[in-house]
């Protein structure tokens, strides 16, 4: 294989690693801080949500009922589109659950902690799964919150495959620059290589044109010297065969 095509093909090959593995640690880590705002978010909301429950329900330790129309309330406050809630007693059983809640299974966090991770639907649904436990006076209740954050997930797909489509583009754009420059610095070589090859074949006059100061133009100045000496010596070696003639 040629010395410039195993430059060109390695240049190019390290070139679309390092561009894949930019791109996706760029994309990844722009994923990673949109994910964490979205967390951020669920449980600054769940712990609004917990300070709206306590309050509707005042000093007294709300019913069953009770603790169920307040949630209700929560869940629907008049906006276009309301909250994601579940609310479950102290042994754990669904006292309310607004509809679209993904059926995931319930958390039980110690009392006073928030816990808050990403959920998965079988439909491909993604939600910031929060839950926060929520005491009025002697009545404890466990409050779960759902942000649905799919788009999240849909803008890295969507970054992926725009940076595929941007590598798809450009790396013929780079082979070309790669292959150019790659040409550009094994001309010296080439040309060495065929002068060396005519002098070989009895061209002794020629001499390589003296590049640069790098270590290719050192190379044609040794080159340069030492075709001159073997010059000299042939002509000598032609001048005394002459002579003893």
């Amino acid at each position: 294989m040629r010395l410039s095509l195993k430059l060109f093909l390695s240049t190019l090959l390290v070139a679309a690693l390092a561009f894949g593995a930019a791109g996706f640690f760029l994309i990844q880590s722009v994923f990673t801080s949109a994910l964490e705002q979205e967390v951020r978010l669920a449980q600054e909301e769940n712990q609004l949500l917990a300070l709206s429950f306590q309050a509707a329900a005042g000093e007294h330790s709300p019913t069953d009922g009770e603790a169920r129309r307040i949630v209700q309330a929560l869940a629907s406050p008049g906006l276009e589109q309301g909250h994601l809630l579940r609310l479950r007693d102290s042994r754990g059983a669904e006292l309310y659950v607004s509809a679209g809640v993904p059926d995931t299974e319930g958390v039980t966090p110690s009392f006073g902690d928030l816990v808050s991770h990403a959920t998965e639907t079988a439909a491909g649904q993604h939600f910031v799964q929060s839950v926060r436990t929520v005491e009025v006076s002697d009545a404890l209740f466990y409050l779960e919150s759902f942000r649905e954050i799919s788009s999240v997930f849909a803008q890295r797909e969507e970054h992926y495959s725009l940076y595929r489509l941007l590598l798809l583009v450009l790396l013929p754009v780079f082979a070309l620059a790669v292959w150019l420059m790659t040409r550009h610095f094994t001309g010296p070589i080439r040309r060495l290589s065929a002068i060396s090859r005519r002098f070989a074949g009895g061209e002794y006059q020629l001499r390589a044109p003296e590049g640069g100061g790098d270590e290719v133009g050192q190379l044609t100045r040794d080159f340069n010297v030492m075709a001159g000496q073997l010059e000299q010596k042939i002509a000598q070696a032609i001048q005394s065969n002459i002579a003893q003639l």
